[in-house]
């Protein structure tokens, strides 16, 4: 919607009451000039000029205007006073001197103001003189000064170009006879101006990202383009930018250094405004590198510096089973640190984690984003058994496979034993080397990723090997081979039958005797090697053996028959007694029979020959030992 107001210009005529324009009728008339100011501080001001060597005494301006834009500025009354009869003068109020009179319709309207310079009280300013005109005397003034001006208000900075149009509705001279049309229907345009007036471009923000600092500002109605402004030490860095672009991202912004920046709206032909606003921002680069890690039972997010960072702020979000992502949340705010372990996660779950520098208050943008799938460490046990180190662990959600790797402790290179699928949860090493000092690990793998390991040490002993286990003379009697790095040896007894071991004794050598074994019992025995605390595996079935207790004989007697052999009965002889003789020169005994009795009588020996014997007690296969030695008679008739 348009708006109108008007104007009277009023000129004094110095010299005379009366004067003559020297306007001839066929000469285009053209008295008025006017010149808009740029739009400071949401106000816009156009000065209105006559132009020289122009007598008037005033005329009426007609003004057109967008009143949804702009909104004059006028003061109610406006006061002069003659400084030749110090008399004052008040007159309705106008634009800095004039009559100002609204219209909603084009009408007779005369306004001619005795005694006022159109320039009202910006005329009285020293630096101002006289405007100019021509009086009947031929003196013409060469000044051109302004005459008036007329304020507005610019009241939607959303639309702020408008088209303001300045024509003269009527012009008053000392003679009525000019030839000026008075005809205000449709007045003549002696002066239209068209000017675009911009307010001045808003930067809305200044914000730092991956790629430099970002500059946003509000877009200008009517630019044609805008030239972005960099302060260097040089000066002013210029960028060129269309009317489209509203955000310029300042690729040469330095880490930790305040950045000072401006826009201003262009027209094509060069015009803008000499305002501007300029904004100032810190840039603060974000970390360059962000990585993520499983470890043990948690994500260990490392970053790089940023060089005069004073803390960061760590972001994480996850994705959901569905494929749905969280939004991104606050894991720490800030930290002084370099890394940070998060260990509220789950197995065979994608977790992103994000980096945000700090420095003075002011957060740089958004980190490259480190995704990773977790998965536990698994949790591995390793024991010295049968056949080899064993190595044990837990279950891992999600793994596909687990692989086994053995190391000397102190090395830095691992060795993969073997893969395993994710059924198998042990893994026997029977490569490994009694008496030495090894790590072992576990990682779990998926096509997603893989666990970090935690290592375990164990001084490995290897389990000692059962050679033979027999009824001897005192008691039943163990023999295992040497391990190696065993400083001890444990040796286990239990009755067949029974579900736990007994440890009988604690030996140095490779071999033990129980004693304390009871005649006719079946006993099991095993043994484990130990090096300080650590202890090999077992046979756990070890080897078996009826103990039976070893016979003495305990009367040799000459009979008329022979010789009579009598002995201590053995618990456990289901099968008998086994008698044996060495006659003179035989180096070997000789089996005379198996009984059931607890006697036997040797009818072949010649008289006067000296006869060894000794007993043995049988259950089945199962031997008791025997006195090697044997117990001597001579044969007496």
């Amino acid at each position: 919607m348009k708006k109108f107001i008007s104007l009277a210009l009023c000129v004094l005529m110095l010299f005379s009451a009366f004067s003559v324009c020297s306007v001839a009728a066929d000469k285009t008339f053209s008295a008025l000039s006017v010149k808009a100011t740029d739009v400071v501080d949401g106000k816009v001001t156009y000065n209105i000029y006559l132009e020289p060597n122009v007598h008037v005494n005033g005329a009426i301006v007609f003004v057109e205007y967008d009143e949804k834009v702009l909104e004059p500025i006028l003061p109610e009354t406006y006061s002069y006073t003659d400084k030749k009869t110090n008399e004052t003068y008040t007159y309705p109020g106008c634009a800095n001197g004039g009559a100002f009179v609204n219209v909603d319709e084009y009408g007779d309207s005369t306004v001619n103001i005795g005694g006022l310079y159109a320039g009202g009280k910006v005329h009285f300013k020293s630096n101002v003189i006289s405007v100019g005109y021509t009086n009947e005397n031929g003196y013409k003034s060469s000044a051109r000064k302004g005459m008036f001006t007329v304020d507005f208000k610019v009241i939607d900075t959303d639309r702020p170009v408008t088209k303001v149009a300045f024509k003269i509705v009527e012009f008053q001279g000392a003679d009525e006879e000019l030839n000026v049309t008075h005809n205000t229907d449709t007045p003549a345009t002696f002066k239209t101006i068209s000017t675009d007036t911009f307010e001045k471009t808003i930067i809305t923000g200044v914000t730092p990202t991956a790629k430099g600092m970002q500059v946003n500002w509000k877009a200008t109605e009517g630019a044609d383009y805008y030239n972005f402004y960099k302060k260097t030490a040089s000066g002013w860095a210029v960028t060129r930018l269309s009317a489209d672009e509203t955000s310029y991202i300042d690729t040469t912004a330095q880490n930790g250094v305040k950045e000072t920046y401006a826009v201003r709206a262009f027209k094509n032909d060069g015009r803008s405004f000499k305002t501007y606003n300029k904004i100032t921002g810190l840039y603060v680069a974000p970390p360059a590198k962000v990585t993520t890690a499983n470890s043990g039972d948690g994500v260990k997010v490392s970053w790089s510096a940023v060089s005069g960072a004073d803390s960061y702020r760590v972001f994480k979000r996850v994705t959901n089973a569905d494929g749905s992502k969280t939004s991104w949340m606050y894991l720490v705010k800030n930290t002084t640190a370099k890394s940070y372990v998060d260990t509220n996660v789950a197995n065979d779950v994608k977790y992103e984690y994000l980096v945000r520098a700090n420095m003075d208050g002011v957060y740089s943008a958004n980190s490259v984003a480190s995704a990773i799938y977790h998965y536990d460490a698994p949790t591995v046990k390793i024991a010295s058994a049968k056949g080899g180190a064993k190595v044990t662990w837990n279950v891992i959600d999600g793994a596909e496979t687990y692989k086994i790797y053995r190391r000397n402790n102190g090395a830095s290179a691992w060795t993969l034993l073997k893969t395993v699928n994710a059924d198998t949860l042990s893994y026997l090493d029977a490569a490994a080397t009694s008496g030495k000092k090894l790590d072992y690990t576990v990682r779990a793998f998926s096509s997603k990723g893989s666990s970090n390991y935690i290592a375990k040490t164990i001084n490995y002993v290897a389990t000692p090997k059962l050679t033979s286990l027999a009824n001897g003379t005192s008691g039943a009697t163990l023999k295992w081979s040497a391990v190696k790095g065993a400083t001890t040896y444990r040796v286990y007894r239990k009755v067949v039958g029974a579900k736990s071991w007994t440890a009988l004794a604690d030996v140095k050598t490779t071999s033990y005797v129980d004693k304390t074994a009871k005649s006719g019992t079946k006993y099991a025995y095993t043994v484990k090697a130990f090096n300080g605390k650590v202890a090999s595996g077992y046979d756990s079935t070890g080897l078996t053996l009826k103990y039976l207790v070893m016979p003495k004989i305990t009367k040799l007697t000459n009979t008329t028959a022979g010789i009579n052999i009598k002995w201590s009965a053995t618990t456990g002889a289901s099968t008998g007694y086994k008698v044996y003789r060495k006659a003179p020169g035989e180096t070997s005994w000789k089996l005379l029979g198996t009984v059931k009795t607890t006697s036997y009588t040797d009818k072949k020996v010649a008289n006067g020959k000296t006869y060894k014997y000794t007993i043995r007690a049988v259950d089945g296969s199962n031997l008791s030992a025997y006195n090697s030695t044997g117990t001597s008679i001579k044969r007496v008739k």
